[in-house]
């Protein structure tokens, strides 16, 4: 017999573990170095975009008010429809007419301000402090994005090798409790041995999955800052190396 819900619950499922592993499969991976990651940081990071479009409002407010000091052009139509002032008198039907007429004047005006009592230049001043100020945003904004994405950079590779130092560290005490495992089998090494290396095997696990959550948190963080999805896998091309200095 057919039994639905259980087939229902079946498609569901189905489908969630499609979703999950299409999701993988398509995970982006991007490879990037410093001056890649600073510059889709500028060009995708709406705080550039915010600052830039407000340097252009203040621009095109600067010239509005400077465009008050020029000459001001007004044109004006005017078109009517009127009777003339003497009627006159129809035989045909024993009446009064009055004749009808259009009448229609263009005018233009020009016109430029000579005297405004400061209040125009005053208009014009503090345009031109406020794109000074948004000029300055804007560059501002470009160093701080720099920043930002520097900083996320080397956090990533920094996370990188602390994930790896741990995963070291965790390789070289799995093996050393075979060993010390292996001399307590044959009666060298006592059991308080054995548990001091299971010990420290299990502190050095429990750093490295903090190590790979660093890690995840640097990674996800340096998406948002480029303007790339969460969930893509970034491959740096540099790597923090240790250099003795003599």
């Amino acid at each position: 017999m057919f039994n639905y819900k259980k087939s229902r619950k079946v498609l569901v499922l189905t489908a969630a573990v499609s979703l999950l592993c299409s999701q993988s499969v398509f995970a982006e991976t991007l490879e990037l170095d410093l001056d890649d990651a600073v510059q889709r940081a500028l060009t995708t990071n709406p705080a550039i975009k915010i600052a830039v479009s407000e340097k252009k409002g203040s621009r095109a407010e600067l010239n509005a008010a400077r465009a008050g000091r020029g000459i001001s052009i007004d044109a004006e139509h005017r078109s009517g429809r009127g009777g003339y002032a003497d009627p006159q008198w129809n035989t045909a039907t024993r009446s009064y007419s009055k004749n009808l007429g259009n009448s229609h004047s263009n005018s233009i005006t020009a016109s430029i301000p000579i005297y405004t009592g400061g209040q125009l230049s005053g208009t014009i001043d503090q345009a031109k402090a406020n794109y000074k100020s948004y000029a300055l945003g804007e560059t501002k904004a470009y160093i701080e994005m720099k920043k930002t994405a520097t900083d996320g950079y080397f956090s990533l590779l920094q996370a990188g090798n602390m994930e790896n130092l741990y995963q070291d560290s965790v390789n070289q005490l799995e093996e050393h409790l075979k060993n010390v495992q292996a001399q307590y089998d044959v009666g060298v090494v006592a059991k308080v041995d054995v548990l001091r290396s299971e010990v420290s095997l299990a502190n050095a696990q429990q750093q490295l999955i903090q190590a790979t959550n660093n890690y995840d948190v640097a990674e996800a963080s340096l998406n948002k800052i480029i303007g790339t999805s969460l969930d893509t896998t970034l491959k740096l091309k540099d790597s923090l190396q240790y250099t003795p200095y003599e």
